[in-house]
Formats: C-alpha cells, sequence, structure tokens
C-alpha cells in the first residue's frame, strides 16, 4: 500500500497457515501498516483495507491440486477465474518456496504474463 500511488479495488493472498486467513484477526496489523504511513495519507483505512483484502486457505502453484493440505490453487487459473483483464493494474508479490521462477515461466507459456504489470518476489 505505500509503495503504490493508487488504493487498490481489491487485494488478493494465498495462505496456508489458517490463522492467517481471518481477514477480522489482521485487524491490528493491517492498522500498523497504514497508521502514520504514506498509506494513511492516500486514504487508505483499516476497514477500507480489510473490505478489499481476500486472504484464500490454499497454497499457489502450477496448477490446481485438489489432493494437497490445504488444496493448490493454479496462479494462471486463479488469475482467469477472477476475471483480471490486460487494462487492470495488477501487482503481483511472491514468496512460494522456490517455485517463483517455474510460475512465471508457465505465465509466460500460457500468456497469462499479459495480465501482470509488475511483479515482486522473494525468491533466493
Amino acid at each position: 500500500m505505500q509503495n503504490y500511488p493508487v488504493k487498490f479495488d481489491a487485494m488478493h493472498g494465498f495462505e496456508c497457515h489458517t490463522d492467517m486467513t481471518d481477514v477480522a484477526a489482521l485487524r491490528d496489523p493491517i492498522n500498523q501498516c497504514i497508521s502514520g504511513t504514506a498509506a494513511e495519507n492516500m486514504g487508505y483505512t483499516t476497514e477500507g483495507t480489510m473490505d478489499t483484502l481476500i486472504v484464500y486457505h490454499n497454497f499457489i502453484g502450477l496448477d490446481d491440486d485438489s489432493e494437497t493440505s490445504p488444496q493448490t490453487r493454479g496462479l494462471s487459473q486463479f488469475l482467469k477465474d477472477i476475471n483480471i483483464q490486460e487494462n487492470d493494474f495488477v501487482v503481483l508479490k511472491m514468496d512460494v518456496e522456490g517455485i517463483e521462477f517455474s510460475l512465471l515461466e508457465r505465465m509466460m507459456a500460457d500468456d497469462t504474463y499479459k495480465l501482470i504489470d509488475e511483479v515482486r518476489t522473494f525468491a533466493k
């Protein structure tokens, strides 16, 4: 939020730990991210951010896989499922335990890379 001069309409996240999927339980950390920062100056509020944040209890991967626990969602298919359009501004931030480059290769192969405007990864 602090790094972009726009307010996002929606923020989607994937988390395999159930204690991180309850948006209401994230109120204090969200408030800490906003309070007294550039995000607050841009009009972000804790309530408004909580209303736009959707956290899924899934792994993210190359393909959907119902055999994993929690279930794995394929990133390219997910982007199609939520109806991302090429004119949407999409920032993809990833820290997915070493498959970042495989995901990017898949997105190049299936053209879903065209839906992404910026990629930030924490790959080592």
